[in-house]
């Protein structure tokens, strides 16, 4: 495989050896040599044929634009049950977008990507995540990188009070509405897969001018309002009552401390509470 030179000739000899192939594993083990080879074997085998991906550390695909992306993960849009990239480096959020609301069937999905020099971002932005409505609803396993501008919400201007220690009725910025309202609707997605029994949710807040450092290990980091009910007196937003439908989750694991800054003031016993019915 290390003397491979066309992907594409490759790709449809395994096609034509292998006409019933549906599972592609781990193939780094191709070489360097063969950059872009799952994206040949998806243009290659019979549409709707393709049920599992997995790949870590190598270029998944061959330079695709979103175009060809979409049209690559159409191809098998009915059958990919199980999507699982990590570290591959030239995947973007748009070509994870791509599966989120493409794939009907999807069963799994955990992926990431191998931020680069010029970028600190690791997965799928917060409003490409949020911009159309996920195709499937039979989600079983998700993990997720959620790319997040670290203003206004985690990283504070001079002279800010973060939002849930301010006092009194609470008045929240245009700004700050804006990303609690992208949030919400991050929320209303997850909430939606009734079948998910497993969620690991990580956010990487950055700064989209790149002057300062990307937030790094994403277990300090929480998901502004996931985890509290809110408070109705002083207008604190909260959303955990968009996950109440989750009664298969097993385990969730991520940015999801109950000791951070936030969630030591915002879940108090109504939130430990909620789930009891």
């Amino acid at each position: 495989l290390w003397a491979i030179r066309n992907a594409q000739d490759f790709a449809q000899d395994i096609a034509r050896l292998c006409p019933k192939l549906s599972s592609m594993y781990d193939l780094e083990h191709c070489g360097p040599t063969t950059p872009g080879l799952i994206d040949r074997l998806l243009g290659t085998l019979p549409q709707q044929q393709a049920k599992k991906i997995y790949c870590t550390n190598k270029d998944v695909l061959g330079g695709q634009d979103l175009g060809d992306a979409l049209r690559m993960f159409r191809r098998h849009s009915t059958t990919l049950q199980s999507v699982t990239i990590y570290d591959c480096k030239n995947i973007d959020s748009k070509m994870i977008q791509v599966i989120l609301v493409e794939c009907v069937a999807l069963e799994e999905l955990a992926v990431n990507r191998n931020p680069s020099n010029t970028s600190k971002r690791r997965g799928i932005d917060l409003e490409d995540a949020v911009e159309f409505p996920w195709a499937s609803t039979k989600i079983r396993t998700l993990g997720l990188t959620v790319d997040v501008p670290d203003e206004p919400l985690h990283y504070l201007a001079e002279n800010t009070v973060p939002y849930y220690n301010r006092p009194g009725l609470m008045e929240l910025s245009a700004a700050e509405k804006k990303q609690f309202k992208s949030f919400e609707a991050l929320y209303r997605q997850i909430g939606a897969l009734t079948e998910l029994r497993k969620l690991i949710l990580q956010a990487n807040f950055f700064d989209p001018e790149g002057h300062r450092a990307s937030s790094g290990d994403y277990h300090p980091n929480v998901f502004p309002g996931m985890l509290s009910l809110g408070c109705e007196e002083t207008g604190r937003p909260g959303y955990l009552d968009h996950f109440a439908g989750l009664t298969k989750l097993k385990l969730l694991w991520g940015s999801v401390s109950a000791t951070t800054k936030e969630t030591k003031v915002t879940v108090g016993m109504d939130e430990v509470r909620w789930p009891v019915k």
